[in-house]
């Protein structure tokens, strides 16, 4: 299951009981420090989710959690 930052802020914020407004600003800010750690050259890693790093210019994303 595929969500964009709209509806996963929503999904989080159901499930923690907080604003949806506060969760979309933590994963707008999230996703902003990953992709300039990144681009420095940096590799940004959360264990058993998923790692992110620069490759032939591209930011590359490796999904660690599978289905099923």
């Amino acid at each position: 299951m595929k969500h964009n930052r709209k509806t996963l802020a929503k999904l989080i914020a159901d499930r923690l009981k907080i604003k949806e407004e506060t969760v979309e600003r933590v994963i707008k800010e999230f996703v902003e420090t990953v992709r300039e750690e990144v681009r420095k050259g940096g590799v940004i890693e959360i264990r058993g989710l998923a790692s992110w790093r620069k490759k032939k210019g591209k930011i590359k994303v490796k999904n660690f959690i599978r289905e099923g």
